[in-house]
């Protein structure tokens, strides 16, 4: 059976228990959730799942799908997941390094040359997919190995993990693998380590792969040395290529409009499938809130998601690069940072882009650079936008962000309501261009969500039901499991009766064969019986004939006499 690939999700990570379901942000938005072992494994041979019980019930109690990890490895230096009773097996204890700065970090003892750490990890990940595989409340299963839970081998501070990590990371995913065949699995390959090699194990295996780095200019986009095509984009690109969905995350720590942003252009144009925004749950983080504020923006990203990433097209205006080099402290030679242009797919525009802070940006009103649309960059149409689609044939509903010069403020413009690809199209007055996205002409176009409604007496009265329907539910379990025992006992009772019924057929069978015998020897007897009927009438006869000849001698004698 082939494993399902996981479908569009938009998440964060959270404690259902704190998730006002009341507050605006929280709409489309889903959650992803992550345990150590030392949690769900507190003895050998025992497992609390509760702890993820509980989460997923909560969730699923207000419609939201689940995404589930267990991290070994939450961070350095003192981030091991693993239950001290697996370190006090045989006295084995985790492995140990020293950062450049000095501090020591221990970490969990993968690749054990004792033969218990592994042989243990890989039975808690059986257990974990017999827990959860197929179950229709997971959305998927995010794969966590190394630092973070992502495949992250460098430590903060100058240092790397040892003892083969990537050996490590190569036996998970062959592990989960066997244990969840029937559930959709995303492993996090964002080190630098292999990716393009664990990436193409992934796709084989039926996995997605997951990355972060969803940022204007992340410095391991595009990668020309030592392994051509491994930057995080690249991969993202080759997936879309193939028709495999991709996991991505942001890659920033703040909680502003333009930040994120930037992170939902990155992943629409990479052609993400699943995405992960930051979060700590309400009501404390105010990050939903913030991007609730944005008139539409949840509504139009969970639009677009929802359409098949060749069918897509989206077109941001930027023009960033950080080129990396020897002579920049901090910077990876082995890279070429940064991703250079606009965002685009599968559309492409006229616009020269500026980057936020060039002289051309500043020298744009201040009314489209002080704006989230303006955070990205600006784009310069000074003989109108030209929009060219190459995307499968068909019509297509084309949509653009832009700023007229003699009226400076973003708007949204339906540029046609039908568009045939491939194809151009033109509006001919001067502008600036934020965006431009297309979609299917069939999708409906984006809008405002409808506001919750306030929970009433049809509420009330609906719970009542659920409530009364869950007792007639418990007791029709308990008349079945009644009834149960009752068919067993007469399973047994008709298994008895069977035998004597095969008995009684066998003495008719014998009385049948009896019977027949018997009849031929009565056939036999009645045709002796006629044939001594038939010998008493000759002998009669002659004795009759005898008797009247004697009878005539005695009147010849008397006569004579």
């Amino acid at each position: 059976m082939t494993r399902p690939l996981p479908k569009p999700f938009l998440g964060i990570m959270h404690d259902w228990s704190l998730v006002d379901p009341q507050r605006p942000g929280w709409g489309h938005v889903d959650a992803w959730m992550w345990w150590t072992p030392r949690q769900v494994n507190p003895a050998r041979g025992q497992y609390n799942w509760s702890v993820v019980d509980s989460y997923i019930d909560a969730a699923r109690a207000q419609g939201k799908q689940v995404a589930l990890s267990l991290v070994p490895l939450t961070g350095a230096p003192h981030g091991d997941g693993t239950p001290d009773w697996v370190y006090q097996l045989n006295g084995i204890v985790p492995w140990e390094g020293r950062s450049n700065s000095g501090y020591s970090y221990k970490y969990p003892r993968w690749n054990d040359d004792h033969g218990i750490w592994d042989p243990w990890f890989w039975e808690l990940i059986a257990a974990f997919g017999q827990r959860y595989d197929g179950d229709p409340r997971v959305h998927s299963v995010w794969i966590a190995t190394l630092l973070y839970g992502e495949s992250v081998t460098t430590v903060p501070g100058g240092g790397e993990l040892g003892h083969n990590p990537i050996r490590f990371v190569d036996n998970c995913l062959d592990r989960y693998h066997a244990a969840f065949p029937h559930t959709p699995l995303i492993p996090l390959l964002t080190g630098n380590s292999d990716r393009l090699r664990l990436c193409h194990k992934a796709w084989s295996l039926g996995m997605a792969a997951g990355f972060n780095g969803l940022c204007g200019d992340a410095n391991n986009q595009v990668q020309h040395k030592p392994t051509e095509g491994a930057g995080l984009m690249q991969i993202g690109h080759a997936a879309v290529a193939q028709g495999l969905p991709m996991k991505w995350e942001h890659a920033y720590n703040g909680v502003s409009q333009g930040e994120t942003m930037a992170a939902i252009a990155a992943f629409l144009a990479n052609g993400g499938t699943v995405l992960d925004l930051p979060g700590r749950g309400a009501p404390d983080d105010p990050h939903l809130d913030t991007l609730a504020a944005i008139p539409g923006l949840w509504e139009w990203t969970w639009q677009m998601m929802q359409v098949p990433v060749t069918q897509r097209g989206v077109w941001f205006a930027r023009n960033t690069k950080n080129p990396g080099g020897v002579d920049q402290p901090g910077v990876l030679a082995d890279w070429e940072h940064g991703y250079p242009g606009p965002w685009e797919a599968h559309i492409t525009t006229n616009a020269t882009c500026y980057a936020p802070n060039s002289a051309e940006w500043k020298a744009a009103p201040q009314a489209l650079t002080s704006t989230l649309e303006g955070y990205l960059g600006l784009g310069r149409c000074e003989e109108g936008l030209e929009i060219t689609l190459d995307l499968p044939a068909g019509e297509y509903a084309v949509q653009a962000i832009l700023a007229k010069d003699d009226d400076p403020g973003w708007q949204m413009l339906n540029v046609q309501s039908l568009v045939t690809s491939p194809g151009t199209i033109r509006y001919a007055a001067p502008c600036w261009v934020h965006r431009v996205t297309a979609i299917p002409a069939a999708t409906e176009e984006p809008g405002e969500p409808d506001p919750p409604e306030e929970p009433g007496e049809h509420e009330t009265a609906l719970a009542a039901k659920v409530e009364a329907l869950a007792a007639d539910v418990a007791a029709s379990r308990a008349q079945a499991e009644q009834a149960g025992e009752a068919l067993a006992t007469l399973h047994t009772d008709l298994a008895a009766l069977t035998d004597k019924v095969a008995t009684m057929l066998d003495t008719v069978a014998a009385l049948n064969q009896d019977q027949a015998t018997h009849e031929g020897k009565l056939a036999d007897l009645e045709q002796d019986l006629q044939g001594l009927g038939s010998r008493i009438v000759y002998l009669e006869s002659l004795l009759r004939e005898d008797l009247r000849a004697k009878i005539e001698d005695i009147r010849d004698l008397l006569g004579e006499v």
